[in-house]
């Protein structure tokens, strides 16, 4: 086997594709070519090179799929696609945008049409290495399926006109594997002849995704848009697929709501996160204290504070201006909240605490 590229430097790559861009092992390192340097066969190769090599790739897609990720920073390729999967969502959640998963149920393979030695080409994230599906074919799937479903109103395709559609990114590096097509009548299909059974088929192997691999679909507009888009590619991932041969079953996809509602939740949980600490930078030391020991979230946790620190912090602050006098307030407050019904007394523990807080209510009051 040998490579279009000077002796020097083939001796320097390795033999297993394990590591690197795969895209560009996939289209600048073919190694298929016959050891001939002149005449009419040089610089074509025969199928069993052609199936060899995407064997190879495939095969080092799979390596990389089962090395552990790595902590810190990382020119890994499962750690690159996590971190653009993760700016892609923060940017379509600060655009209040829509995010969408989905997963092939069939095999999906595009870039078919770009330039190979194998006569197959495909399309690879020139950052990551990975198989993806730029925006611009997202939004022509979509517009098309609109366009059918609409029976040709216009309106509908105009939504999808007016949206943001980006990248649809791998979640995680992606099985890949190799097919097959064989062509029975190619003189029928490349010459116009007509086609007869002595025609000598001719094997195309070519490189797919495999099924269950999950892709990050997305898309920016205004609300209403949204909704619309968000049944538009739901339908047309899953009636009229994506990518190449799509009239043959290829490229139909799947939602996968389980992935979304986990991200759904994380991202209330960080919302909820964010707005408590906005909260807590709002008050005073004494106040952020209170709700680490359970003010608003752990309510006998708290009532433990109130005996064991908050009402004698509350008598040993009274003479420090209007500290004993807020905290005060602030317990009366919390105790008629949670521990006092309309409906009965008070207990006799629960009515000695009021006693303290009410008398320090009182001095503030006289000495005011």
């Amino acid at each position: 086997m040998t490579r279009p590229i000077y002796k020097s430097a083939v001796n320097s790559l390795p033999e297993q594709i394990t590591q690197g861009n795969l895209g560009l092992w996939h289209d600048k390192f073919y190694d298929g070519w016959p050891e001939l340097t002149s005449g009419q066969d040089a610089w074509k190769t025969k199928a069993p090179q052609k199936i060899e090599w995407i064997q190879r790739i495939a095969g080092g897609a799979q390596a990389r799929m089962k090395r552990a990720p790595k902590s810190g920073p990382s020119c890994d390729t499962q750690d690159l696609v996590a971190e653009l999967v993760t700016r892609q969502k923060n940017l379509i959640e600060a655009g209040h945008g829509r995010l969408w998963v989905f997963s092939t149920v069939s095999e999906f393979v595009t870039g078919l049409g770009q330039s190979h030695p194998m006569e197959n080409g495909f399309a690879w994230h020139y950052l990551l290495g990975e198989p993806y599906i730029p925006g611009t074919s997202v939004k022509g799937a979509v517009k098309s399926y609109a366009k059918w479903k609409s029976d040709g109103d216009e309106n509908c395709a105009q939504v999808v006109d007016r949206m943001i559609w980006f990248d649809a990114l791998p979640l995680n590096s992606l099985k890949l594997q190799g097919e097959v097509m064989t062509p029975h009548y190619g003189d029928y299909y490349a010459k116009g002849l007509p086609p007869s059974d002595d025609s000598a088929p001719v094997p195309i192997p070519y490189l797919t995704v495999a099924k269950s691999q999950d892709f990050l679909f997305s898309a920016l507009g205004s609300g209403e848009d949204l909704d619309l888009a968000e049944i538009l590619v739901e339908e047309a991932l899953q009636w009229f697929g994506i990518g190449a041969k799509t009239s043959t079953g290829y490229g139909r996809f799947v939602r996968h709501v389980t992935i979304e509602s986990a991200w759904k939740d994380a991202l209330a949980r960080e919302q909820e996160a964010h707005e408590r600490e906005e909260r807590l930078a709002r008050l005073s030391p004494w106040e952020r204290e209170m709700v680490e020991d359970g003010f608003d979230s752990n309510e006998d946790r708290f009532m433990r504070a109130v005996t064991e620190k908050w009402l004698d912090r509350m008598e040993d602050s009274n003479g420090d201006g209007d500290q004993g006098y807020r905290i005060a307030l602030k317990l009366k407050e919390w105790l008629n909240d949670h521990r006092i019904s309309s409906n009965s007394r008070p207990s006799l523990k629960t009515q000695q605490k009021l006693l303290r807080i009410e008398h320090v209510i009182a001095n503030h009051a006289n000495h005011r």
